[in-house]
């Protein structure tokens, strides 16, 4: 292995995407399709890109948007777990279960994280749900 190669292969793709001014799509597109392989910006481009604050993208037709919430920590996932929980129990009941739209729009998280969490407290039973896909609908206890 040349120098290059064991330089780059202690990088993370996030590090070696930032190095070269390329996108990690497009590098993963390189690896695993054969696409095209990618151009780097210029430094000059590069540099103004990171500089600047990318524009968020507007949530997926169909869902509200949300705020953000790291569920990447356990202590995230927890409280993010008990936030959902509270609203279930203030707003939803077995007489009247709620959309996990509705509990996305009062909690935050993307549907992801939403769908995660209320998986974690059924599995918990901290929470419960009746009906399948869009239709499904939560309350706790």
């Amino acid at each position: 292995m040349n120098p290059l190669e064991s330089f780059v292969s202690a990088m993370t793709l996030a590090e070696l995407s930032a190095k070269t001014g390329t996108s990690v799509a497009d590098m993963v597109g390189f690896a695993v399709e054969g696409a095209a392989a990618p151009k780097a910006k210029t430094a000059k481009a590069s540099a103004t890109s990171a500089a600047a604050p990318k524009p968020k993208a507007a949530a997926p037709k169909g869902e509200a948007s949300a705020k953000e919430v790291n569920t990447r920590t356990p202590e995230g996932r927890a409280a993010y777990d008990k936030a959902v929980r509270a609203w279930l129990k203030e707003n939803a009941s077995k007489a009247e279960p709620v959309a996990a739209s509705a509990i996305l729009a009062a909690c935050g998280g993307t549907s992801l994280q939403g769908r995660t969490g209320l998986a974690r407290l059924i599995e918990e039973k901290k929470a419960y749900s009746k009906g399948r896909a869009r239709g499904t609908r939560y309350w706790a206890k």
